[in-house]
């Protein structure tokens, strides 16, 4: 995906990974993996990135059994958070990759409310966006209610940050 280089999304980064993505030239982690990054991989590993950790649960994945008022009031924070630091990464066009921890649906929900904050795009532009990076990524009724809920923390209708 030309548009945006900078952005990679997947499952949790194995010790191979996180040497490839330093040879990319990545330099920011955005993890939503429900652990610290410090428990999944020895801190020297870990040296060359900007670790980003925002922890809750997948309330996105198909089947999940969270209540969704409970989670709002619980997880939203760090999930509003996790959007507002990865769209403040790829706005100043810092390279980043995010992950939680197969993949598909936290990754995905931050990554797409993210390039709608950050690059004032509609959802099936961000989704698009994002399928490209990561055709694993799923996007199922509670990761739109997810969006639905975003928009409404920030109603204004102007994007997060400006386009430069």
């Amino acid at each position: 995906m030309e548009s945006f280089p900078a952005l990679g999304l997947g499952p949790l980064p194995g010790v191979d990974e996180l040497a490839a993505l330093q040879r990319r030239g990545v330099r920011h982690l955005v993890n939503v993996s429900g652990r610290p990054a410090d428990a999944l991989h020895d801190a020297r590993r870990l040296d060359p990135f900007s670790v980003h950790d925002f922890l809750f649960p997948d309330a996105f994945a198909a089947g999940s059994t969270l209540a969704w008022p409970d989670f709002l009031r619980d997880w939203g924070r760090p999930v509003r958070d996790s959007v507002d630091t990865l769209a403040a990464l790829l706005h100043t066009g810092q390279r980043v990759h995010c992950f939680c921890h197969q993949g598909r649906s936290r990754s995905a929900v931050v990554a797409v409310a993210a390039l709608m904050r950050a690059w004032e795009l509609d959802v099936v532009e961000s989704l698009g966006l994002v399928r490209a990076k990561n055709p694993r990524a799923r996007f199922t009724p509670r990761a739109r209610a997810c969006l639905d809920w975003l928009q409404q923390e920030d109603p204004s209708d102007e994007p997060l940050l400006e386009r430069t």
